[in-house]
């Protein structure tokens, strides 16, 4: 973050072919700090922001999210980072204790300029709390269920090349058209589009909510598109999510794992992790990995992991983790149990 910005966990530039796609909300106009503490409050980036109550029937959610832009104290930390043959991946976690919730934003990106985005929350304090994902644009050419595509024409009255756009697909809300609110970011106005997540929410909840940002061609069809993005049922279904995407002859399939206390125990017995209790199933894929990547073309498939003991894909158990015996603060050493492995990857031929 940088000085006086609230930009924690924010994507700040994002650029293809030349074309700036996203881009830090500038500095501000006048001082202090603008109208409503304009480019220092949270609304201003494209990030998660998290109100405690929720907007009223028919409140416009700008109307709702806007304050006068105070910071927030909250922790911040970076959880996981890999280069896979398949991907790169980020993790990085935002922590309020004043506002009762963690918030984790994992980055995945193949090799290719689109970026998975997804933004998990766990709730730490129960009542009402509304969270939303962020993402701002000059220009909001064409919109659809599930997907938005935006341009960025200027910055701060400076022309920009536009020889690429940005597809906004949203797989976990596929259904609802993005709606979006006015904001005047880097002297210029521009469209904050949004998913929302509000209601009452018991301590422990978990969130998530997935956005897939695609670089294309001036005037693609974002519906075309967007279809090859899904998202796959995971279970359970509150600790993990699961997307399949489509690219050309290629499947992508991502396994993650939102709530990275699954599967640990609170018995004084080690290890204190129960591969059982912290395994996720998606489709063809069950694994206890912090992340699992599947890339599949034809009859063959590459995959790579993090943070697991046992893979399985398509029925066939492609890594699992020796079992050894562990050494228990009773002196005793006859409990039977697995280490995670950091990472590991491999391929399978399918018949």
């Amino acid at each position: 973050m940088h000085h006086g910005h609230a930009d924690e966990n924010s994507i700040v530039l994002m650029m293809d072919g030349g074309s700036v796609l996203l881009h830090d909300a500038g500095y501000r106009d006048v001082a202090p700090s603008g109208p409503f503490g304009a480019y220092r409050a949270d609304i201003f980036h494209n990030r998660v922001v998290a109100r405690p109550g929720r907007p009223a029937a028919g409140q416009d959610l700008g109307e709702f999210l806007r304050d006068a832009g105070a910071y927030r104290s909250v922790r911040t930390e970076r959880v996981d980072f890999l280069r896979f043959e398949e991907a790169v991946y980020s993790r990085t976690r935002v922590e309020s204790s004043d506002g009762g919730w963690v918030w984790d934003r994992t980055l995945i990106m193949p090799d290719s300029p689109r970026l998975v985005v997804v933004d998990s929350l766990r709730v730490t304090r129960a009542g009402e709390h509304t969270f939303a994902v962020l993402w701002a644009a000059q220009e909001v050419p064409d919109t659809g269920p599930g997907w938005a595509r935006c341009v960025n024409r200027s910055i701060g009255g400076r022309e920009l090349g536009v020889g690429r756009e940005l597809l906004l697909c949203l797989p976990t809300a596929p259904d609802v058209v993005p709606g979006s609110f006015l904001l005047e970011r880097h002297s210029q106005p521009e469209h904050v589009l949004h998913q929302v997540r509000s209601g009452r929410f018991e301590a422990g909840s978990m969130i998530t909510m997935v956005s897939v940002l695609w670089p294309v061609e001036p005037g693609t069809d974002g519906a075309a598109l967007a279809a090859r993005v899904r998202q796959i049922p995971c279970t359970p279904a509150d600790a993990g999510v699961a997307l399949e995407i489509q690219d050309g002859e290629e499947l992508l399939t991502l396994c993650l794992k939102t709530d990275l206390t699954l599967g640990l125990g609170a018995e004084d017995v080690r290890p204190r992790y129960d591969p059982e209790r912290g395994n996720l199933t998606a489709g063809s894929l069950s694994s206890d990995a912090d992340l699992l990547l599947v890339r599949r073309s034809g009859d063959r498939l590459r995959w790579s992991a993090s943070n697991m003991t046992r893979v399985r894909i398509e029925g066939t158990e492609v890594f699992c983790a020796r079992p050894f015996q562990v050494f228990q603060t009773s002196g005793r050493s006859d409990v039977v149990g697995a280490s995670k492995w950091r990472r590991w990857g491999g391929e399978l031929e399918l018949e």
